[in-house]
């Protein structure tokens, strides 16, 4: 926004024609961004969304700039025997169908946990709660901590480190504090309700964590 940067992300991933990159809606870059090489640099204009996450930022219009550091292609098997046999398909029509389904359920899943955050939210509107501030203080020190080894890992200086952790503190603590809410009020719940995880929705979340990460089921569960 002129000469203030609002946000900034490093490694951010685009995938060429989606359109989207680091939660902003990008239209041009695709245009911007063809047939560069590592090291080129893009300017887009973006306009944030009323409902985007960063609060700071809905509503506005700002300048994205982008310097590519690398470009990578999707290198696609081909669809043989080999591959089907290897993937426990008969053929290429069993393996379309298997995929289509784990998309429907995967869009389902979505749509189940929108509606629900959504649920959840307007029921905390309608409670009073008050936090134990030594497990919300535990929880913002276990946040500093991850975010302290993951700028380390990028090789950012200490003073930045510092910088970054005491400007971000005060969104993480509203975060920690709406996730705890959320916490307390689904296990009262849970209580009132007297739901519980059979063993049949462990299984269930077993496999639908082995699909969409491609794992044996027995390694999802060790």
């Amino acid at each position: 926004d002129g000469d203030s940067v609002e946000a900034h992300d490093d490694n951010a991933y685009y995938l060429y024609g989606r359109g989207v990159l680091a939660g902003f809606v990008v239209e041009g870059l695709d245009e911007a961004l063809a047939g560069a090489k590592p090291g080129a640099e893009a300017s887009v204009k973006v306009r944030v969304g009323p409902d985007d996450p960063r609060e700071e930022l809905r509503d506005r219009e700002l300048d994205l700039q982008v310097e590519l550091k690398e470009v990578k292609r999707y290198l696609l098997p081909e669809i043989d025997e080999e591959f089907l046999k290897r993937h426990d398909f008969d053929d290429a029509d069993e393996m379309r169908e298997d995929i289509e389904k784990q998309l429907k359920r995967a869009a389902s899943r979505e749509r189940d946990r929108l509606a629900e955050d959504q649920l959840v939210d307007g029921l905390l509107e309608t409670v009073e709660m008050s936090l134990p501030e030594e497990f919300v203080e535990k929880e913002l020190e276990q946040w500093a901590r991850r975010t302290r080894t993951g700028l380390e890992i990028e090789k950012i200086a200490e003073e930045e480190i510092e910088k970054q952790i005491a400007e971000e503190r005060a969104d993480a603590k509203t975060n920690v504090e709406n996730d705890m809410r959320r916490y307390f009020l689904l296990d009262r719940i849970a209580d009132e309700e007297e739901l519980k995880v059979s063993v049949a929705d462990l299984l269930q979340a077993i496999e639908a964590i082995a699909q969409a990460y491609g794992r044996p089921q027995e390694e999802v569960l060790a």
